[in-house]
């Protein structure tokens, strides 16, 4: 007769002669027959079946973080702005801070949502802009941050099909945030590419985020063909419009600072 192997934590019931856990006095064997023989088939007790359960939740965390990590690396370009969180915001409990926190329910909404940052330099719409969008990954959606100027230095290296390759990858997404938005400082070969990058922006169907130094009034009137195009496409897809003045004193000055540094 072989000799039955026991753990520590293992002893055999007298009652029924299977293997039984001494923690949780649950059974770690049954018995079967199959093909007329009696064979004694391993089960998992209580203690076991519950450190199946936890590792299989810690696997299911570490997936969804490098999910997560998927997703920031592929919608924010700089670490920088993985940083960027609610919780370094001055006054959590402002109507403010409340109407950014919660952005993310227009997601669920038929018609998205628009959100301006407007202002001047320094005030931290970059870094708002970004909890919002942090927001949004973390909560496991796909979402996008992109420089206005730096996409559209981008765009200008690209041939016609791999420029709509990467609109379509970035307009793709639950979530577009268009940063400092600026016409001021284009030349030729850009005047074409943001009124392609605005056109994609006023027929998105999904909520834009967008950070711009110019005032509500400069947005409002316009001073030549170009603006006159884009500006209405600016505020035709916005709904929330967040004065620079109000958000710099709900936005700690040392990060928005260390952001301005690093970008």
């Amino acid at each position: 007769m072989t000799q039955t192997l026991l753990q520590p934590d293992e002893y055999i019931d007298p009652d029924d002669g299977l293997i039984h856990c001494r923690n949780c006095r649950k059974p770690r064997q049954r018995l079967a027959i199959i093909f007329g023989h009696e064979l004694r088939l391993q089960i998992p007790c209580d203690c076991q079946l519950k450190e199946l359960k936890e590792d299989q939740k810690k696997r299911d965390a570490a997936e969804w973080e490098r999910f997560i990590h998927h997703l920031k690396n592929d919608g924010l370009g700089w670490k920088t702005l993985w940083d960027c969180r609610f919780d370094n915001m001055q006054d959590q409990n402002s109507e403010l801070a409340y109407k950014l926190k919660h952005y993310i329910q227009f997601l669920k909404e038929p018609a998205p949502c628009g959100l301006l940052f407007w202002g001047p330099p320094g005030r931290g719409k970059t870094f708002a802009a970004a909890c919002i969008v942090n927001d949004v990954i973390e909560s496991g959606y796909p979402a996008v941050m992109v420089s206005f100027s730096q996409l559209l230095e981008e765009l200008t290296a690209m041939s016609f099909h791999d420029r709509k390759e990467r609109l379509d990858s970035i307009f793709s997404k639950s979530l577009v945030c268009l940063d400092d938005f600026d016409l001021r400082f284009l030349n030729k070969l850009h005047v074409p590419l943001a009124i392609e990058v605005m056109n994609r922006v006023d027929h998105c169907n999904k909520p834009v985020l967008i950070t711009t130094c110019y005032t509500l009034k400069e947005l409002k009137d316009p001073k030549n063909e170009l603006e006159g195009k884009l500006f209405p496409m600016v505020l035709n897809r916005v709904a929330i419009l967040i004065d620079g003045d109000d958000l710099g004193k709900q936005v700690r000055k040392d990060h928005v600072k260390q952001l301005q540094t690093t970008l």
